[in-house]
């Protein structure tokens, strides 16, 4: 799984016009969390909008293709300007910064067998499951009237994506939770990060993802 989050002036287009993302040997389901309209900024004469927008991209393999791969993250498609463009991934539960020169070689997925066959697995997961940030920077005199976008529950429950959407409400409505409730929101993130990104396989008592982002899209709303 890799994730890739834009944040630009603007409305953002969807992920098939930013993105080349296809892949010899994977198939990929990509799931958009959809426009977050942040703040609107006008000069006296327009309006325009700071937006976000994140996707979740699920490579998997096909059955017919054998031996050692490579996964690349999703590249930007030529003529998308761009201000700045940085890469991370997990290690155990910290995000750990790529250079461009590093994540452009992409993610080696070795074949094993055995007792192997878990370790390989877990690191691929920690290494491929990365969060991709492009900060994308549309035309400054495009005017915008787009409505700002409802939070909405992610389209694929998985631990990033339910990280990533926690993380979303923790930035984007504090205005909204108390003090008690975000320090609450935050060991949350924690406990997630901890149950499913430092073992091969999730816990008994790892957390149940769908009820707690209901949970925290209640609370958020």
């Amino acid at each position: 799984v890799i994730e890739v989050a834009a944040k630009g002036r603007g409305v953002i287009a969807p992920h098939a016009q930013l993105f080349a993302f296809a892949q010899a040997g994977f198939d990929v389901k990509v799931s958009d969390n959809g426009l977050s309209i942040t703040e609107f900024v006008s000069d006296g004469k327009t309006k325009q909008a700071n937006a976000d927008r994140s996707w979740q991209f699920t490579y998997k393999r096909k059955k017919d293709v054998r031996g050692d791969a490579v996964l690349k993250f999703p590249s930007l498609k030529s003529g998308i300007a761009v201000a700045s463009t940085e890469y991370q991934h997990y290690q155990d539960a910290d995000l750990i910064k790529l250079d461009a020169k590093t994540a452009a070689a992409g993610v080696a997925l070795k074949t094993a067998t055995g007792s192997a066959l878990r370790a390989a697995t877990l690191a691929v997961l920690a290494l491929a499951a990365a969060a991709v940030v492009f900060l994308v920077l549309r035309k400054k005199n495009r005017q915008t009237t787009a409505p700002e976008a409802a939070l909405a529950l992610p389209a694929q429950i998985t631990p990033f994506s339910v990280v990533a959407f926690l993380r979303r409400i923790d930035r984007e409505s504090a205005a909204k939770l108390d003090a008690a409730t975000r320090a609450s929101l935050r060991q949350q993130i924690q406990e997630i990060e901890t149950a499913f990104f430092r073992s091969a396989t999730a816990p008994a008592n790892a957390p149940d993802l769908s009820a707690v982002a209901q949970k925290w899209w209640l609370a958020a709303k």
